[in-house]
């Protein structure tokens, strides 16, 4: 993630901050005289430290993690005011000031410790949490730090002359002060081989050189302060070792956070400006501070008007919307277009319906009045008989209109579908009067009609009916009078259709699933029909999805 300007500046400032407090140090430690500088140093370190345990709320997203690091930060903050107390305040050779100086060893023990379990979480998502076998590091820890503290008791960390003489300045180290030791290298260790399994198992190996060019950078300053013996190097004098273990992990994690290894809060003003919604953040007084590079600048005044309702801008396709948030107003934009065309479009299915049901009942009606060859007489009974239902609930629909805009268009989706099948209906039978076959192409767009209009009930449809075929006209109208059946009962509920079609060597299989919450109707009335085409039928339903399949041998019964 490229590092944004703010972060740059914040970066050069601190390391420049260091080096020049690093530089001061040698100095002053170089002037003769008893010059008290440990005070203004301190002060600076804890105000980097503090500014790093106030970023982490806001800048670190998991829970676990976050609660660590602050844990560090707040050791870092206790070691620094320990050991300022300790050569400034308490003096010297006094057994105050050597348990303060015991004391330095609980943030030298805990903070290596909290590392490590934070590094557990790097690579993982927010909910994620580690083995609790890890919590188990902190018994040795605890002993560790009981045992040092308890140093007078039993001088297992530090070995002094009788009676305590010259404590500060001769003195030996004992098993708990190695093992101490052992523990924070063994803990850096176990970071380093966590980040880097992290780093391989995700494919990010070259992320891994910014922190372990940091853990490089340690490593030679140990090996420095503790090669030197005598009088105090540069190293030794500019970098004490509590305040370069501090800033090398902090300088670590941060590593973590600039190579993406850790998610972070932070960038998130490029996100926005670099995205292509249609939205920005305005201050208290409706001046846009912050908005997407590919958005336009409503003006205030609208912006202001937006949050009594919605704002119509001026090319009557946008809808202005804002709401307040802490310290301005966020507002966004929603293109309408896809909406208004899909009210018109109702508005002419609207139409259409009326007029296809006027000139089908005045069909009706006319039929009753003329007299027509027997053959004729017999289609357009068959049509009516066969979308008399339909017909009916159109009627009933188009009397009770709702006022309510919502339900209108609910209500001309459904009157939709009915349309379709009344209309591709009265085709087949049309067709089927010509002649004894039908393709299957008829049935294949007879079904497709009708799923566009379950379409605009926003639920998904599948169509696959295999072309090429030749179906007797009965067994067109039958299987078109499934599909019907089985949609119908299943609204309003309706969550999904899929309907296929497909000849295998001489086997017709038609199948329809549906998800809806309503189980499959009655198909007893198909009875006869199957029975005529000695056919197959079978219902399935479970768990909200049922399924039809009609199987019959093509050239069998009245195929």
């Amino acid at each position: 993630m490229r590092l944004s300007e703010k972060e740059k500046w914040m970066i050069i400032l601190n390391l420049l901050l260091i080096l020049a407090i690093s530089i001061l140090r040698w100095f002053l430690s170089q002037s003769p005289g008893n010059i008290a500088y440990h005070g203004i140093l301190s002060l600076v370190y804890l105000t980097i430290y503090f500014e790093w345990l106030f970023s982490i709320p806001r800048r670190f997203l998991q829970r676990d993690m976050r609660r660590l690091l602050l844990i560090v930060a707040a050791l870092m903050i206790f070691w620094i005011i320990v050991r300022y107390i300790k050569y400034e305040i308490i003096p010297i050779n006094t057994v105050f000031s050597r348990y303060l100086w015991y004391s330095y060893y609980i943030s030298m023990t805990l903070i290596p410790l909290q590392f490590f379990l934070a590094t557990l979480y790097v690579g993982k998502t927010d909910r994620s949490d580690i083995s609790r076998k890890w919590l188990l590091l902190y018994i040795p820890a605890a002993i560790l730090v009981g045992g040092i503290l308890s140093n007078d008791l039993h001088q297992q960390a530090f070995r002094f002359r009788p009676g305590f003489s010259g404590w500060n300045e001769a003195y030996s180290y004992g098993p708990l002060y190695y093992a101490s030791a052992g523990m924070f290298i063994l803990c850096m260790i176990g970071v380093t081989v966590m980040v880097f399994r992290t780093c391989v198992r995700h494919h990010f190996l070259k992320r891994f050189l910014l922190p372990a060019a940091d853990l490089g950078i340690g490593s030679i300053y140990f090996y420095l302060y503790t090669s030197v013996t005598g009088d105090k190097s540069f190293i030794q004098r500019a970098l004490e070792l509590p305040e370069f273990t501090c800033l090398m992990l902090i300088g670590f994690w941060e590593c973590l956070v600039f190579t993406n290894l850790i998610p972070s809060n932070r960038n998130y003003e490029d996100f926005f400006q670099a995205s292509s919604i249609h939205a920005g953040l305005t201050d208290n007084a409706f001046t846009v501070q912050m908005r997407a590079a590919s958005g336009i600048t409503p003006p205030a005044e609208e912006i202001r008007a937006s949050e009594n309702g919605l704002f119509l801008m001026e090319d009557g396709d946008t809808l202005l919307k804002s709401h307040s948030v802490h310290g301005g107003h966020f507002y966004w934009m929603e293109d309408i277009t896809k909406q208004k065309r899909l009210n018109r479009e109702l508005e002419e299915t609207r139409d259409y319906l009326t007029e296809e049901y006027a000139m089908l009942d005045e069909t009706t009606k006319l039929e009753e009045g003329r007299k027509r060859t027997a053959q004729q007489n017999l289609l357009y009974d068959r049509i009516t008989k066969s979308i008399q239902a339909q017909l009916r609930e159109v009627g009933k629909i188009l009397d009770h209109l709702p006022e309510n805009e919502e339900e209108f268009r609910h209500v001309f989706e459904y009157v939709g579908i009915l349309g379709a099948y009344i209309k591709r209906r009265s085709n087949l039978l049309l067709l089927a009067g010509d002649g004894q076959k039908i393709s299957s192409e008829e049935l294949r767009l007879s079904i497709l009609e009708s799923l566009e209009y379950v379409r605009l009930l926003n639920v998904p449809c599948q169509a696959d009916i295999e072309e090429g075929n030749c179906l007797s006209a009965g067994l067109a109208l039958f299987l078109y009078e499934l599909y019907e059946e089985i949609l119908e009962a299943s609204l309003p509920d309706l969550d999904g259709v899929l309907v296929t079609m497909k000849v295998t060597g001489k086997m017709l299989t038609f199948y329809m699933e549906i998800s809806s919450p309503t189980d499959i109707p009655d198909t007893k009335r198909f009875d006869k029909a199957v029975r005529r085409f000695d056919g197959n039928l079978r219902t399935e339903y479970a768990d909200g999805t049922g399924s039809v399949t009609f199987t019959m041998a093509m050239g069998g019964g009245s195929a």
